[in-house]
């Protein structure tokens, strides 16, 4: 028997994955001078491992490469120019004046953007790729991947679609940790600038040392409530000693708690990017998991500002742990974890700063993209 209001099927759709629809946009002549347009879900100042510096910073760097006008085209929230101003200032880098930036929501909508019949994009997700790709021919996009982001999605549509857009995108660029699973994709590696990403960390008025867990309740992959769990083993069977390390929660969504022995961490909620690079240089030793992923983001970032860092197993986490003496990855089961945790906080007591800069992590955002200059050229036209 059919309801009596039967529902659109495409209605239907657009409601189950609004950010997938295709981006809304009407056409324009093409210009004197050319553009390429940043297309992401949300850009802030918080994280350079969200991805949306990331994919900033090498918007911007092609940009300047082509001469070309640079827009910021969000989806779910209008960018803030003072912020991403200030995202670029952390990194370095000087946005030019005349930076545009537009609102492209998610479903249906009677706001569009405008396109150049030539124009180019840079997508920084899987929604944003499918949304971009279903308006624009695949050899004028240029897809951003820097994590495996179909692991970090439940088995369903959505992962499906990511899955597909990974494999028709038109051109795919990525970190060299994540190039094996994309072949014919072109590589870059990420920078952690020095000026933003040099741990200073000094003991404390108490003379204790700080041992911090970067995780969030809320962000599943990071695994908090095993780091909660390691830390609470680590006090009861004496490998943490307070008298010596003192324990500090860094995310977002924390939770006050009290740990057994009766300390209460503190907590710390970075509201910027420099703040957060500040947070990270001022620790000692870490622990951070990264479940799905790889080690781009607050795993590379912590080892950048040369704190000793105890992480899970994951190709990219070894990688990382071979560029960087301070960075000991092991098995996710809490025996194997306590005795990493010894070891990092016996190493990080012993000499507090790992040497991982002469190891391989790019300093300079400069020097890091220059290669794409000839990489991206390969084979397809558009970005020749």
């Amino acid at each position: 028997m059919r309801p009596a209001q039967a529902q659109s099927a495409l209605a239907l759709l657009q409601m189950r994955l609004p950010s997938h629809a295709p981006l809304p946009v009407f056409p324009i002549p093409a210009a004197a001078r050319p553009r390429i347009s940043l297309v992401i879900d949300r850009l802030v100042r918080e994280r350079l491992g969200d991805g949306g510096g990331t994919a900033l910073v090498v918007a911007h760097f092609l940009a300047q490469q082509r001469g070309a006008r640079l827009r910021i085209v969000t989806r779910s929230e209008p960018a803030q120019p003072a912020s991403v101003h200030a995202l670029a200032d952390a990194h370095g880098l000087t946005l030019p004046e005349d930076v545009e930036f537009a609102l492209a929501p998610c479903g249906p909508t009677h706001t569009s953007i405008s396109v150049h019949p030539d124009e180019l994009f840079v997508t920084a997700s899987g929604a944003c790729a499918a949304a971009t790709l279903a308006v624009v021919a695949p050899q004028r996009v240029l897809h951003l991947v820097l994590d495996d982001e179909p692991a970090r999605l439940a088995a369903g549509d959505e992962r499906l679609r990511c899955e597909q857009v990974l494999a028709t995108a038109g051109l795919r660029l990525t970190t060299p940790i994540l190039a094996p699973a994309l072949p014919g994709a072109a590589t870059f590696e990420v920078a952690y600038p020095n000026a933003l990403f040099a741990g200073q960390a000094d003991v404390g008025n108490d003379g204790r040392r700080r041992l911090a867990l970067v995780a969030s309740p809320e962000d599943g992959p990071s695994l908090f409530h095993r780091g909660l769990e390691l830390i609470e083993r680590g006090l009861s069977d004496g490998v943490i000693d307070t008298q010596r390390w003192s324990v500090h929660l860094v995310g977002r969504g924390l939770p006050a708690i009290r740990l057994s022995d009766g300390c209460v961490p503190e907590l710390h909620e970075p509201s910027t990017l420099a703040d957060w690079a500040r947070c990270l240089g001022s620790m000692h030793a870490a622990i951070a998991f990264q479940q799905g992923g790889h080690a781009h983001g607050a795993l590379a970032e912590i080892a950048a500002s040369g704190v000793r860092l105890l992480c899970n197993q994951g190709p990219g986490q070894q990688q990382l742990a071979k560029r960087c003496t301070g960075v000991l990855p092991c098995a996710t089961e809490l025996p194997a974890l306590l005795e990493g945790l010894a070891r990092v906080l016996e190493a990080a007591a012993a000499d507090p700063l790992s040497s991982v800069r002469p190891l391989g992590l790019a300093r300079d955002w400069s020097s890091a993209l220059a290669p794409l200059t000839a990489g991206l050229g390969s084979g397809v036209d558009a970005w020749a």
